[in-house]
């Protein structure tokens, strides 16, 4: 699925991949909830075969989780050698496994100073390991709970459930919220933390209000 996604849009895929958090996913779909330390080692697996179908011929693996022989997988990505494959986690170990085998690192909701602890972790293990650590990528994973809106007052009330939910104030959420100006100053902050990319779930879905006011007021300041 994710080869022809890529050559359907001209290799602008790019894969994000994690162990797995929620105990109903893995049950409602039939399968069985390990300890996180086992999710992590099948993570692993995952992303090797991933990556051996993407640019073998044939593949043949054997590993605790997935045993392949003789396996082909075509067509190829339309990207060479293959599309970014980022890893989603906090964890130290979820850290490792982007350093050993990750193209980019994808943490969920931390802050500032959590993202650039974790990035020199991560960049130091791949020189450890003989990987190129200035090909690292890194995003801010503001998960589902982005939200703008033009005033203080309006942010407030909008991420009312929000701050009932995450148990938090709003002043301690790492999430992206804010006016348009409060939303480019924490960009910035995570800019200076290394981040390239940033990955925004608007909140108020399905209205496209705050979306809107985000392409308009926020994206141009970073073009």
């Amino acid at each position: 699925m994710a080869s022809t996604l890529d050559n359907i849009s001209k290799g602008r895929l790019e894969l994000g991949i994690g162990a797995g958090w929620l105990k109903d996913e893995h049950t409602a779909f039939g399968f069985e909830w390990k300890k996180h330390s086992a999710r992590v080692e099948r993570l692993k697996e995952t992303v090797e075969l991933i990556k051996q179908l993407w640019t073998k011929s044939h593949v043949s693996y054997k590993g605790k989780y997935f045993q392949l022989k003789n396996a082909t997988l075509e067509l190829k990505p339309y990207q060479e050698p293959h599309p970014p494959v980022w890893i989603g986690g906090n964890s130290g170990a979820i850290r490792k496994v982007t350093a050993e085998l990750g193209d980019g690192w994808i943490p969920v909701l931390p802050t500032p100073k959590q993202l650039a602890e974790g990035v020199s972790q991560i960049k130091s293990t791949m020189k450890n390991a003989g990987r190129d650590s200035k090909k690292l990528q890194v995003a801010y994973g503001g998960s589902g709970c982005a939200l703008v809106a033009e005033n203080e007052e309006l942010v407030k009330k909008l991420a009312e459930p929000l701050v009932h939910s995450m148990g938090k104030p709003l002043e301690e959420l790492t999430c992206l919220i804010g006016t348009p100006e409060q939303c480019i100053k924490k960009i910035e902050e995570y800019q200076e933390a290394e981040v390239q990319k940033i990955v925004a779930g608007f909140y108020d879905f399905p209205s496209l209000k705050g979306l809107k006011l985000f392409a308009k007021s926020v994206i141009p300041h970073f073009i």
